[in-house]
């Protein structure tokens, strides 16, 4: 059940890294709160919440094997190491921890009005060989304009 979680979280945040799924940099904000509106850093979040599960996986054997002193270390040092980034990762991600194509995004503006995906990134997309990889890309690269139309629209 946890590897299942794990895969779920791991899947799109590795597809957001990797650049197939750009469209979350300029989707509309799930929160009202004007501090949270400007950036998403959602398959950030989603990457260390996987992290934090496979830290504390190892605690289920030790509690099964009655290692107390063990899983409380798991609990007590090794938890925090992904999931303080992790609830930073809700506010704030340095641009240099990101991908390229991110980094690039967040120089050339990084806002809901500015299409994560550069002319370059278009025309290597369409030259992907057909299959389930190229049609969810481009899929992704007209959702995306469909975004920042909508941004420009409203001025957001």
């Amino acid at each position: 059940m946890v590897t299942l979680a794990v895969a779920a979280l791991a899947f799109p945040a590795y597809l957001a890294l990797r650049g197939d799924w750009r469209s979350w940099t300029v989707a509309r904000p799930v929160t009202r709160a004007e501090w949270l509106r400007t950036t998403s850093y959602f398959p950030f979040t989603l990457l260390l919440a996987g992290l934090t599960l496979v830290t504390l996986m190892p605690s289920l054997v030790f509690e099964a094997l009655d290692w107390e002193h063990a899983r409380r270390f798991i609990w007590a040092i090794l938890f925090w190491i992904p999931m303080v980034p992790l609830m930073v990762s809700l506010v704030w991600w340095p641009p240099f921890w990101g991908p390229l194509w991110y980094r690039r995004w967040r120089a050339a503006g990084g806002s809901r009005s500015v299409l994560p995906w550069t002319a370059e990134d278009i025309a290597a997309a369409a030259a992907l060989p057909e299959g389930r990889r190229k049609a969810r890309t481009l899929r992704n690269i007209e959702t995306s304009k469909g975004f920042v139309q909508l941004a420009l629209a409203n001025g957001w």
